[in-house]
């Protein structure tokens, strides 16, 4: 189960972990991403709410659709590379302060 903050929309939530499942190379460029209603399952969220955040990473580059077959993580490796230095950087400076 997880549990989400008070502080942050939900999606956004499910962005940030759908990002670090990137990041991490749980989903490798090119590779398709679980459904919208696998997701919510998983998330033990609404699936409007899944919804929202993957047309959210799909309209900011990271995945893409490909016609009816469901999303994909982008394969702009430079793309996953910048926001993974950019994580790793927010979370030295968090550390430094």
């Amino acid at each position: 189960m997880f549990k989400f903050r008070n502080d942050l929309p939900i999606y956004i939530q499910i962005m940030d972990f759908i990002l670090k499942d990137i990041i991490s190379g749980r989903y490798k460029p090119g590779q398709q991403i679980p459904p919208v209603r696998e997701l919510a399952k998983k998330y033990e969220i609404n699936p409007n709410t899944c919804q929202k955040a993957v047309l959210e990473l799909t309209e900011k580059g990271y995945l893409y659709t490909a016609s009816t077959a469901g999303r994909y993580v982008t394969n702009d490796t430079e793309k996953i590379e910048n926001y993974r230095m950019e994580i790793m950087t927010k979370l030295v400076k968090d550390f430094e302060e």
